[in-house]
């Protein structure tokens, strides 16, 4: 079920990394990428699993230039992923948001890195379509269609172009498009294709009309100052008391003894969804929609509490409990 798919090798021929059936049991395998030292016979270096085989259909992938990182392909569920080859295959990033129709069509070309590692090229629409995403986010940055399918391309080496095969003819098009805010995004798929981050607080407002740019709820407590400077985000008064000096405990929050305290940053359009409590109450881990687990270190005194480390995760973790 997987002839679309190709093993990649490393540019020094010491690493391949192939699909492979890692678990099984009387009913179901789960598939994954395995890392293989072939200078070894076949060692296992590594495995990252996707998800069990009713669930999750691996498709290509591509290694970064200095081969650091793996960037793969899911149809179900859709993801592209880039895995850390040099730290046990740990995600780095995943990117679930593509345009409609979106499949990831190897049976022609394996996904294609660009000359200057800055995006990986795949086709699709069986194929029709050609998009490049970023390999810093998987956000899809350029994009060329068809009306007749295409049988091959490749990128040339100075990435000013990109030629396609049919069955019957060849042609070259301009690997370069209007991009106004020079974010690497065409314009006519970018979401606020004049502001280069892009709503980087996710409000659905772009940068240039949005009263506040890094504020998800724009000025929430109405005092004038944007959540990335308010000292009290939802304390109008900011924390002023009677002889005009503050407690350093904003608001209503006065009436408790606040221990320690931990909160996503702004501009992080993540959120929290599982919260984790060790039975000793030594540790404190939570769960993220975007799919990480944190790991707090709260032997502090109202201070934020540090993230001791962080970890990405394969599995969903907007539940409670999941994060266990």
């Amino acid at each position: 079920s997987y002839s679309y798919h190709q093993p990649v090798l490393s540019s020094d021929e010491t690493m391949l990394y192939t699909i492979a059936l890692l678990e099984t049991d009387r009913y179901y395998g789960a598939t994954g990428w395995l890392a293989v030292n072939v200078t070894n016979g076949t060692e296992k270096v590594w495995s990252y699993t996707r998800g069990y085989g009713y669930s999750s259909q691996l498709k290509g992938a591509v290694l970064s230039a200095d081969d650091s990182v793996l960037y793969i392909f899911s149809s179900s569920p859709l993801a592209m992923l880039a895995l850390d080859t040099t730290n046990n295959g740990d995600i780095l990033w995943a990117q679930d948001v593509f345009p409609y129709a979106t499949g990831f069509d190897f049976q022609q070309n394996p996904p294609l890195l660009s000359p200057d590692g800055s995006r990986v090229y795949v086709a699709d629409g069986y194929p029709r379509t050609l998009r490049g995403y970023s390999t810093k986010t998987g956000v899809v940055e350029i994009e060329f269609k068809f009306d007749d399918y295409f049988y091959e391309y490749d990128i040339a080496s100075d990435f000013g172009s990109i030629i396609f095969r049919t069955y019957d003819e060849v042609f070259a098009v301009g690997n370069t498009c209007v991009d106004s805010d020079s974010d690497g995004i065409c314009n006519n798929l970018d979401s606020c294709p004049n502001d280069a981050e892009n709503d980087p607080d996710g409000d659905g407002i772009c940068s240039e009309d949005d009263s506040c740019p890094f504020d998800f709820n724009d000025d929430w407590d109405g005092d004038g100052l944007c959540y990335d400077v308010d000292p009290c985000g939802t304390d109008a008064t900011n924390d002023v008391v009677v002889n005009g000096t503050g407690d350093g405990i904003c608001g209503d929050h006065d009436d408790y003894q606040w221990l320690w305290h931990y909160q996503i940053a702004n501009t992080d359009l993540d959120s929290l969804e599982s919260l984790i409590v060790s039975d000793d109450s030594s540790n404190v881990y939570l769960g993220t929609a975007l799919g990480k687990v944190l790991a707090l270190d709260i032997n502090v005194s109202f201070v934020p509490a540090a993230v001791r480390w962080t970890r990405w995760t394969g599995n969903d973790v907007n539940q409670p409990g999941a994060a266990s």
